[in-house]
């Protein structure tokens, strides 16, 4: 006959495994005999419900255990029935405790798995028995730490506890050109225009478009300042993302800001084009200041046919958009790019890739009313 305590006891499982956990321990240790040392708490006459995420018929308790063990997504687990139904949880008491109940027919059990490695790595077996990670994220086991059994590593473009949400163009990488679907930080869905760029391997999500007829309102506008045009719905002529949506895109991976001109009816074209990283200069940041002067270094740039590598050139951005000044425009080996003004008292210089009070007919980003200028934020796939 069994008997139950009336308060929570401690049940020690001693196992002899041979596991290989390919994901996080070295080749070598792969058939290695481990005594794993299994460990949950149990209480008794007590459910934890509505949050089974798989309930299945059983022999003995122990059963239960080894399924919750396999399965990375398994936190604790309810034994039912006389011990003959496993139900995994995909959360603890402690995470919802208005969830855990009296019952007459169960028993709840938590589960902690506390084996390392002589080296310290994890030796949960999960990842490389259940592997909770989507696509093509690795997966690597954490041991309970901080009440989570593992960690996914995500492939560039995705996000999400088991990288399961698209987060920037990078996730579709492998698709033609075309809107695809996001999600912002507070995952709600976007859509994007992507394109993957072959030649640099890079995936990359418009974040603004505009064009010349509309450059006087976009003018006043920094990156820095939130200044959204509509967003949901993405045209060529007037559009830009939120401030905070374009953050989102920026941090899950984003390595370059690439401005093109007219791609809509160029394609994507190496004439009249800039490309940046994000660790040389934050476009979303970026504030001229006389200590910057043409010290923002572009990983290539080419205007009107003339390009550079590895090259600095005059960028503004403070109360008036990012753009480059053709007046400085050859600082930093930029050679052979005109210099020219407006026939403005002052003199208004000519400007490249925003701003626009003054521009000049055969640059492509200006060369009719209709011409647009492309931001987007890039990621190596």
């Amino acid at each position: 006959m069994a008997l139950y305590p009336i308060q929570s006891v401690k049940i020690v499982f001693l196992l002899s495994l041979i596991i290989c956990v390919r994901s996080f321990v070295d080749a070598n240790s792969c058939g290695e005999k481990l005594s794993t040392r299994l460990e949950q708490d149990v209480f008794t006459k007590h459910r934890l419900m509505s949050r089974v995420f798989e309930s299945q018929p059983i022999n003995t308790p122990l059963e239960c255990h080894v399924k919750c063990m396999k399965n990375c997504r398994c936190l604790s687990y309810n034994i039912c029935n006389g011990g003959k139904l496993c139900e995994l949880n995909s959360e603890k008491k402690e995470n919802n405790i208005s969830l855990y109940k009296q019952s007459d027919t169960c028993d709840y059990y938590e589960y902690e798995f506390i084996k390392l490695s002589p080296s310290g790595n994890c030796l949960d077996p999960c990842c490389s028995t259940s592997n909770p990670c989507l696509h093509g994220a690795h997966c690597q086991s954490t041991c309970m730490k901080n009440d989570k059994r593992f960690q996914c590593h995500c492939t560039p473009g995705y996000g999400g506890k088991h990288c399961e949400t698209p987060k920037t163009c990078a996730a579709y990488a492998k698709y033609s050109p075309g809107v695809q679907v996001i999600y912002t930080q507070d995952n709600s869905p976007i859509t994007v225009f992507c394109h993957f760029d072959s030649e640099t391997k890079i995936a990359m999500t418009l974040v603004m478009s505009f064009n010349r007829s509309n450059s006087p309102s976009f003018r006043p506008h920094s990156l820095e300042n939130d200044f959204a045009r509509n967003e949901n719905s993405q045209n060529w002529g007037d559009y830009r993302l939120r401030k905070p949506w374009m953050e989102g895109i920026r941090d899950y991976g984003s390595t370059h800001w690439i401005y093109t001109c007219s791609y809509h009816t160029r394609g994507l074209s190496s004439i009249d084009y800039l490309r940046s990283k994000f660790t040389e200069t934050d476009i979303l940041t970026y504030q001229f200041t006389p200590e910057s002067f043409c010290k923002n270094k572009m990983e290539y740039i080419n205007i009107l046919g003339k390009s550079c590598k590895q090259c600095a050139t005059a960028t503004g951005q403070g109360d008036v958009i990012f753009n480059v000044n053709s007046r400085d425009v050859n600082c930093g080996g930029l050679d052979g790019v005109i210099r020219a003004g407006c026939p403005t008292p002052d003199g208004t210089p000519v400007t490249f890739f925003g701003h626009y009070q003054c521009y000049w007919l055969p640059f492509s980003c200006t060369a009719s009313a209709s011409a647009t200028t492309q931001l987007w934020f890039g990621q190596h796939v």
